[in-house]
């Protein structure tokens, strides 16, 4: 069963549970912000403990990207603080991997993780590996659509799927309807944005189904989020606006029934 349409959810509401999809590693927690029923892949806040330590080689059988909130996680030596990025693909060998003072990270699985001792019997694809971004260190650059700035993480060899950070300036906006041909799926990291369905606030959720109409969307304080595309490179549509923009919208979140009783607005704060 393809992922339902989740726009938007406030994480801050939801709880807590043990391990990953599927019961991969228990002694970690997670908040499943979605999931596709069947195949199994999934996006999740993952929040390893201080002190938490993978144990021996392994591997896992999916593919994981992750983005930090809060804390570190360390990976073959590499330590991934707040605002760093990965995408390590099916197989790919953790020698070491440790949380000493814990970490709180967006997560993304392409199914349900299972991990598997050892290195695997063939090599993970080098050509989808993103080792290591830090994203507080530039790259960025002018956004040709939405006022503001991008940050490019990820962009698929094979698929063209990609993940990326934009940025727009307080009191700016897109005042258009658009749809995409893929998957749009986006975390809002800092700021506040006014929307038809709410004011998205830092954590808001989205998984937006392709040709969805969405939009004209604004922001007073800057918004920072998180992208992902997911079917191929996102493409846009535009369509007349049928109602006004305005900065304060009622709250009118689209959930499927399970995430309904989690579906209330937050006060800011942290964003997860």
């Amino acid at each position: 069963m393809p992922r339902p349409h989740i726009d938007f959810i406030q994480p801050q509401h939801l709880p807590w549970e043990k391990g990953l999809p599927g019961g991969a590693r228990p002694e970690i927690e997670s908040k499943l912000l979605s999931i596709d029923a069947t195949a199994g892949d999934s996006s999740l806040i993952v929040r390893h403990p201080a002190g938490w330590r993978a144990g021996a080689a392994h591997h896992l059988d999916v593919d994981e990207e992750f983005f930090v909130l809060e804390g570190a996680v360390e990976i073959n030596g590499i330590v991934y603080e707040r605002g760093c990025y990965a995408h390590l693909p099916k197989g790919f060998t953790r020698w070491k991997s440790e949380s000493p003072q814990g970490c709180v990270a967006l997560t993304f699985f392409s199914g349900r993780p299972k991990v598997v001792a050892g290195e695997p019997t063939g090599r993970h694809d080098a050509l989808r590996v993103v080792p290591f971004i830090d994203t507080k260190k530039g790259g960025w650059q002018e956004n040709t659509y939405f006022p503001g700035r991008v940050l490019f993480l990820r962009i698929d060899p094979y698929t063209r799927d990609m993940t990326y950070l934009q940025t727009t300036r307080p009191n700016d906006g897109a005042g258009k309807v658009e749809t995409h041909d893929t998957v749009q799926e986006f975390y809002v990291l800092a700021g506040e944005l006014s929307t038809p369905l709410g004011l998205y606030e830092p954590g808001a959720y989205i998984w937006r189904p392709p040709l969805i109409k969405h939009g004209p969307f604004g922001t007073q304080t800057g918004c920072n989020f998180l992208l992902r595309s997911v079917g191929g490179p996102l493409t846009y549509q535009y369509y007349p606006v049928e109602k006004p923009f305005t900065w304060t919208p009622a709250h009118a979140p689209i959930l499927p029934p399970e995430l309904q009783k989690y579906g209330g607005a937050v006060k800011p704060g942290p964003n997860y």
